[in-house]
């Protein structure tokens, strides 16, 4: 289970009471924690995405992963108590937006740069179809995080904040 994932059954369950609210606690700083807020270095010049959002494991593996972000975000929102400053959800929402391909679907990491020809001269086919390509797959999982942070943070509201 991810750590996202453990702070939303905390909420969604009503374990977010007085007897387990420590437990709560360190779960939303776990949360916070883990965050990507700085980008990498020279990730302009090395063709990285943006890297203010969350990872699949830890912050040393340094990159963004969609769907990971988008439950992070929804577990922060749906907190009592917030750790995270409205910037750097901010930041979470412009990167989740962000990851869109030309087609308009999302992969895990970052947005395509090339084109799917590129796979044949992928020397790592001993993975099959599994994503260890050089172009990323799609997977519904990835995308709907863009959609969900649009609907829960009014557009308008992010505006007047910014």
């Amino acid at each position: 289970m991810r750590r996202e994932e453990v702070l939303e059954a905390l909420i969604e369950t009503g374990l977010v009471k007085e007897e387990n609210y420590q437990c709560y606690l360190k779960a939303l700083g776990w949360i916070d924690k883990c965050q990507l807020q700085n980008e990498a270095a020279h990730h302009k010049a090395t063709y990285r995405h943006s890297a203010r959002a969350w990872p699949f494991a830890n912050k040393k593996e340094g990159y963004a992963v969609s769907d990971c972000t988008g439950e992070a975000l929804k577990a922060v929102l749906y907190s009592q108590k917030r750790l995270v400053s409205d910037q750097r959800l901010f930041d979470v929402v412009d990167n989740l937006l962000s990851f869109r391909d030309r087609d308009g679907r999302s992969p895990t990491y970052e947005p395509s740069r090339g084109s799917s020809l590129l796979e044949y001269i992928n020397s790592s086919d001993t993975f099959g179809e599994i994503d260890y390509g050089i172009i990323a797959e799609h997977y519904p999982k990835c995308t709907w995080p863009r959609g969900h942070s649009k609907a829960i943070i009014p557009i308008g509201e992010m505006e007047l904040k910014r």
